[in-house]
């Protein structure tokens, strides 16, 4: 049995060890879960699409995944590399005598109550002998001496994470066995299934996928064995499907098996020993694996990009410093952001598996920095690693660090002076409304604009992380947005502008809009700049409560159930000379005090009535832009592209 090797870094399959503890730079914050919770698993597997493929014999299971995962041929030359190598231990298998006692046996006579504990125990057995047996016969795919080793989880906590998986193979590359370096997981159960697995089975392997997708960059898809008593199923999650197939019994039902029987489990094991042996990229890697090297090399191939691990002194190579973030659920876009260098120059990489059908983050960046939108990001380089895998792309950019996030300027930096917090305040207002503005112009939506969104780097505020923008229904055939779309092989006329039934994976809860909270259907830049009030209240509202030490009695922007926080909002803003109070702001200087009052009359005054309780009964739509109150917290050049945009499109 291994034990876990202790290491000071993580590594995972990226070619470098790399740390997950965040650092004092840009918190890049890609998805909306803020409120710290795990995702709701409940349920998701209903909806979860799954294709079982037919039993039989093993080429014929494997028929509808194979196309996908593995390339022609691989498969029939592994299992024929390996027949006939297991012959010497088919009378030394785990035995399953009856349901009813629960006894569990082997050839030599032992007797043991059946549990998930011993059942891990017989899998390892039998891996083991299969390395013995079948030592000369590792596929020429992989290698000597890099055949994975067999991990056992079952009393031990897997590291960067909460909950144990029963059995892993792991990398023999990296210097540390936990989710990161997992290759297949092995998850053990004593129930006997028929078709379908239950919900609550698979939630339980879901939590544990999550965990791999969490720490692997490169994945494209994560295999699981499932044991259920003796019979061996193979688990293949990818992000928007699951495909189970049948792989057999790695043991007997009876103390005498019979010639078919055993030819049988010959056959399982051959297929157990195809997966065990076959090297990360055919398992679900885009990247190849080393821990010698702590570069990332993109070579552009046809259409797509190839990605490689190389050395840090390789020329155009993105050098790894540590992983900042994962975000992300069991479906839907993941996100992941890595710091380090390129060029010689400070830069963040983001790797992110998005849906087909939704619009690509460098395409924004493309639209925008075409038509001299900003402060943003500058991509130093970017494209597509895997074009549709099961409905999902996967992309990468190289970006410039944009310094720190307000998370870090407002909560975890020594303040300034007094003054010199409000004018910085002053100028995150109004350089983020005017970019959200001129971004409107150039026919983007941000639609996820939080304090983990916005970076401060010098004397600029920037916005970051475009992963959730959308184009304008106006601007789909704009010039600048087919070449920008064309580029990453996506048609921006695909992307439907009315909103799914409000999707609470777009956007960030404590930031929403009150429209968006209620599940309105159509977004506009007036939701992006009442993100950006409420990020300013909220920096203010906690700057406040530090100074005079005191909590507020009600947050305003407490992340609830969606109607709860609308509510909440609708309240806090029913009335102009109110509305600071009740975010604890109490004494708000002059010129600061002017912005805000600007904000809320463009946001929510229209012909100088109030219109928050009409926007959370439904009963108006903010189409119209106050040009007059714009002007007080946006520059001249923002306005005036506002102004482009609401007028009527010449015949």
């Amino acid at each position: 049995m291994h034990t876990l090797p202790s290491a000071q870094d993580s590594s995972n399959l990226l070619p470098s060890p790399l740390s997950t503890t965040p650092a004092h730079t840009t918190d890049y914050h890609t998805e909306n879960n803020t409120s710290g919770e795990e995702p709701e698993f409940t349920g998701c597997f209903s909806e979860y699409s799954s294709e079982l493929v037919g039993h039989g014999d093993y080429s014929f299971d494997m028929e509808g995944i194979a196309s996908k995962f593995w390339p022609d041929g691989t498969l029939e030359q592994s299992m024929a590399a390996s027949k006939g190598k297991f012959a010497d231990i088919l009378s030394d298998l785990p035995v399953f005598l009856s349901d009813e006692s629960e006894l569990f046996s082997s050839s030599d006579g032992v007797q043991l109550r059946f549990s998930k504990v011993l059942l891990s125990m017989c899998f390892e057995r039998v891996w083991n002998r299969m390395r013995e047996s079948a030592a000369s016969a590792i596929s020429k795919r992989l290698g000597a001496g890099l055949l994975p080793d067999l991990v056992d989880f079952q009393t031990d906590e897997a590291a960067g994470a909460d909950g144990n998986t029963n059995l892993m193979f792991c990398s023999k590359e990296s210097c540390r066995y936990d989710y990161s370096s997992a290759l297949i997981l092995v998850e053990c159960d004593l129930g006997k299934y028929l078709g379908l697995l239950p919900d609550s089975v698979l939630e339980r392997i879901g939590r544990r996928v999550l965990n791999v997708w969490r720490l692997q960059p490169t994945r494209q898809f994560v295999p699981v064995l499932f044991l259920s008593v003796l019979n061996l199923k193979l688990l293949l999650f990818t992000r928007d499907k699951w495909y189970c197939v049948e792989l057999g019994d790695i043991g007997y039902y009876t103390l005498q098996p019979d010639w078919s029987d055993l030819s049988d489990v010959d056959l399982v094991l051959q297929r157990l020993w195809f997966l065990a042996s076959s090297p990360p990229s055919e398992i679900g890697h885009v990247c190849n694996i080393s821990t010698n090297d702590s570069g990332l090399a993109f070579t552009k191939a046809t259409s797509v990009y190839k990605l490689s691990a190389v050395p840090i002194y390789t020329p155009d190579a993105f050098i790894i410093e540590d992983l900042i973030q994962s975000a992300g659920s069991l479906r839907g876009r993941l996100c992941h952001v890595i710091r380090g260098q390129y060029g010689g120059d400070a830069a963040v990489m983001k790797i992110s598996w998005t849906p087909a059908g939704q619009f690509p983050e460098g395409a924004a960046y493309d639209i925008l920095s075409q038509q001299g939108v900003g402060p943003i990001p500058e991509v130093y380089c970017g494209g597509v690693l895997v074009e549709d895998l099961c409905g999902y792309r996967m992309e990468f950019l190289v970006v410039e660090d944009c310094g720190w996030s307000l998370y870090d300027c407002f909560d975890k930096a020594p303040q300034p002076s007094e003054e010199a917090t409000v004018d910085t305040i002053i100028g995150i207002a109004r350089q983020v409304s005017s970019c959200l503005a001129k971004a409107y112009s150039a026919g983007v939506l941000h639609r996820d604009i939080s304090r983990g969104n916005i970076t401060i780097k010098g004397q600029k505020a920037y916005i970051i992380d475009w992963g959730c923008s959308r184009p304008l229904v106006d601007a789909v055939n704009q010039e600048a947005h087919v070449n920008a779309c064309r580029q990453w092989l996506f048609n921006a006329s695909e992307v439907s502008q009315v909103e799914r039934l409000h999707d609470p994976f777009v956007g960030t809860a404590r930031y929403m809009s009150i429209q968006i909270l209620l599940a309105s259907k159509k977004r506009g830049l007036h939701d992006d700049i009442e993100s950006l009030f409420y990020v300013v209240l909220d920096i203010l509202m906690k700057l406040q409560i530090e100074r005079q030490g005191y909590e507020l009695a009600v947050d305003p922007l407490e992340v609830l159930d969606d109607d709860e926080m609308a509510l909440h909002r609708t309240a806090a803003l029913e009335y102009k000379d109110e509305y600071l109070s009740w975010f604890g702001i109490g004494d708000c200087p002059t010129n600061l005090k002017c912005v805000l009052n600007a904000m809320y009359d463009y946001l929510f005054v229209v012909d100088g009535t109030n219109i928050t309780n009409d926007m959370y009964n439904g009963r108006v739509s903010r189409e119209s832009h106050d040009l007059v109150a714009a002007a007080q917290f946006m520059d001249a050049d923002a306005v005036k592209a506002l102004k482009r945009a609401c007028m009527p499109a010449s015949n």
